[in-house]
């Protein structure tokens, strides 16, 4: 290697090489397909029931007897490092399950997500008019949006009140998007330390942890010093980890433009 930066063609060699490998790393980071994640949760609101011993329980909705109640949270991140423009989101249910009302928002902006113009036009119905049971069925299993601008880290909240007329199982909410150069990933809801998921936080912290542990060992005499900085760290891992992630996300942002 002393040999190589001796050489000026050694260090001019090395340094295309170098140049090539950053090029390589910046040129996947822009082309790559941007993911956009979305999470789901349920929770049951009310179930009816008839007991003869302990009584029974009547669920309504608009004066009407429902089965049960469910509060489905539908959430969107723009994890990508790109800036769309007209996302077209569809959500949609099986046959067993159907959305009743819905909520939306577009985090920290005053702002909701609205139909796309299609989806409203095909729901449209006339002065003093009634819905066709085609658009009652459409309008129960699913919801079409468009969202005119979705920057890199926003987030998208839709909340639906949902019933199961067959059965008291688990409602089924699903999303999907045909936008160019979108991917939608389905990420599991974990606990969360400092706004980064306990999964990604505990490996970075644990790495750090490790390379403090062999820093200490190497280079501190004391081995009260070692100790302590050693188990400083060791306390506040994840924690650590958290804040390793957000550089990162922070520098591939940057890099990517």
């Amino acid at each position: 290697m002393s040999d190589i930066l001796d050489s000026s063609l050694g260090v001019a060699i090395l340094s295309l090489l170098i140049g090539v490998l950053i090029t390589a790393v910046v040129t996947k980071l822009l082309g790559k397909t941007a993911r956009l994640t979305y999470s789901t949760r349920t929770d049951r609101l009310a179930l009816a029931a008839n007991d003869p011993i302990f009584g029974s329980v009547k669920v309504t909705w608009r004066d009407k007897p429902v089965r049960n109640l469910h509060m489905v949270s539908l959430t969107i991140e723009n994890s990508s490092s790109h800036d769309f423009e007209d996302v077209d989101l569809k959500i949609y249910t099986g046959n067993e399950t159907f959305l009743l009302s819905e909520r939306t928002s577009i985090e920290n902006t005053p702002f909701i997500v609205t139909w796309s113009d299609e989806f409203r036009e095909r729901l449209a119905v006339a002065p003093q008019g009634a819905p066709t049971p085609e658009q009652m069925r459409e309008y129960n299993h699913s919801r079409e949006y468009r969202v005119p601008v979705l920057n890199r880290g926003q987030v998208l909240h839709f909340t639906y009140l949902c019933t199961r007329p067959g059965d008291d199982a688990q409602p089924a909410v699903f999303v999907s998007t045909l936008t160019k150069g979108a991917k939608l990933v389905y990420q599991v809801r974990l606990r969360l330390i400092h706004g980064v998921p306990v999964q990604f936080s505990a490996v970075r912290g644990s790495v750090v942890s490790f390379l403090v542990v062999v820093a200490c060992g190497l280079w501190l005499q004391s081995i009260w010093i070692a100790s302590a900085i050693s188990m400083s760290v060791g306390l506040f891992a994840q924690s650590i980890g958290a804040v390793q992630y957000k550089g990162e996300r922070w520098l591939r942002r940057l890099i990517a433009g």
